[in-house]
């Protein structure tokens, strides 16, 4: 519509990465927590805030962020565990 002269079109003005977390700890099949086993999930969503005003959100997908944070997780845990 902005090119045939009718009016601005809203564009991207900025957009901020959210993460949510969720760690509980695992347990056993038998409804018995597992001693030092923690089930960790996450996921990633993009907000975005157009120049008139309005927002939208959207959950990313990408396959290789999820598994780049999760390698990275189990090198921290790994890493704090053996105290290296």
């Amino acid at each position: 519509m902005a090119l045939l002269g009718g009016g601005v079109t809203a564009t991207s003005k900025d957009q901020t990465i959210r993460v949510a977390l969720v760690v509980r700890p695992a347990n056993d099949g038998n409804g018995k927590a597992r001693e030092g086993s923690h089930l960790v999930r996450v996921t990633f969503q993009r907000v975005v805030r157009r120049t008139d005003g309005s927002t939208y959100a959207e959950t990313l997908k990408s396959e290789e962020l999820y598994r780049d944070f999760y390698e990275r997780l189990s090198k921290s845990v790994f890493l704090e565990a053996h105290k290296i």
